[in-house]
Order: structure tokens, then C-alpha cells, then sequence
């Protein structure tokens, strides 16, 4: 009842799929592509209903560490191209959504690509430096 309970807060939501996500990863598990897209278009979803930054950074960390995933994985697999364009579409929507520039996105993810070994290991113990990787963050970059 619990699990069901935090399953309907979107942002828990999103951190049970990314936990899909890197479970997948270490099973080298064939349904890894499928739970990316997922986990792209929720992070996507989620955009409207974010209430603070610190909530913000978290689903960019998220999508942030998709795409190391997605570029250490599919990277050369032609099959994966809706992958990509899932994963990636969803990344760029939400920087344009609260105006962040895509080289910062992409500092982010030579940070987590660093840190998580290409998304080998799980990413959450670096969510504070990731945040603190985004830098200061004027007024209007996040809803109040």
C-alpha cells in the first residue's frame, strides 16, 4: 500500500523508473531501450509540475544520465534511433522549458558519464555534486 502510495507522487514515480533504468543496465537487460524511452517521456511529462529547483535538477539528472546511458549503449546501433530521439527530445524540451543553455547539459553529462563509469554505476550518490555542477540559478530559472 506504501509502494502504491509513493508511486503516485510523479517525482518518486521518476525514481522508480530510473531505478528500472540502472537495474536494466547491470542485467544488460533486453528491455533496457523500452525503460529509457519511458523514463525520458515521464521526465518529459513531469516538466509542468515541477515546484522548486532542487526537484527541477533531479529530473534533469535523470534525463542527464539517459543520455550517458543511451551514449555508452546505443551509441552506433541504428536500430536505436527512437531511443535517441525519445531520450534526447526529452532532454532539450525541458532545457528549453526553463531556459538552460544545452552546453551546460552537456558539462552535465561529461560529469555523470565520469563519475558513473559510462552509467555502469548508479548515478544517485553524485546527485548533490551534479547539483552543485548546475551552479547558481537566477529567480525565474525554476517555478516557485
Amino acid at each position: 500500500m506504501l509502494h502504491g502510495k509513493l508511486r503516485d507522487s510523479p517525482l518518486v514515480g521518476l525514481r522508480i523508473r530510473a531505478v528500472d533504468v540502472h537495474r536494466a543496465v547491470q542485467l544488460d537487460d533486453p528491455q533496457l531501450p523500452a525503460l529509457m524511452v519511458q523514463c525520458a517521456d515521464e521526465c518529459h511529462a513531469f516538466k509542468g509540475q515541477i515546484e522548486g529547483r532542487r526537484d527541477g535538477a533531479e529530473v534533469m539528472f535523470i534525463l542527464v544520465y539517459l543520455t550517458v546511458v543511451f551514449d555508452n549503449r546505443f551509441g552506433s546501433d541504428a536500430a536505436t534511433d527512437d531511443v535517441y530521439d525519445e531520450v534526447y527530445s526529452a532532454a532539450m524540451a525541458f532545457l528549453a522549458e526553463f531556459d538552460i543553455d544545452s552546453g551546460a547539459f552537456l558539462h552535465l553529462q561529461t560529469f555523470l558519464d565520469r563519475k558513473t563509469g559510462g552509467g555502469v554505476n548508479a548515478p544517485w550518490p553524485f546527485l548533490d555534486g551534479f547539483v552543485g555542477e548546475m551552479g547558481p540559478c537566477s529567480d525565474d530559472c525554476w517555478p516557485a
